[in-house]
C-alpha cells in the first residue's frame, strides 16, 4: 500500500511505480491506444 510502504522499499519508484504502470496500462487499452512493440530480450555480459 502507498501510505504504508514495506520496509526497505520507501522511496517512489518502488512504491508508487508498480502502481502507476498498472493503472496507465488500463487507461491506454480503454482509450484504445496500442502498445508499441515489446522490446527484445537483450542480455549484455560485462567481463572484468
Amino acid at each position: 500500500m502507498v501510505n504504508n510502504p514495506k520496509a526497505g522499499k520507501h522511496f517512489g519508484g518502488s512504491v508508487a511505480g508498480p502502481v502507476f504502470g498498472k493503472i496507465m496500462a488500463q487507461v491506454l487499452e480503454h482509450m484504445n491506444i496500442l502498445p508499441d512493440a515489446q522490446p527484445l530480450n537483450v542480455v549484455s555480459q560485462v567481463k572484468g
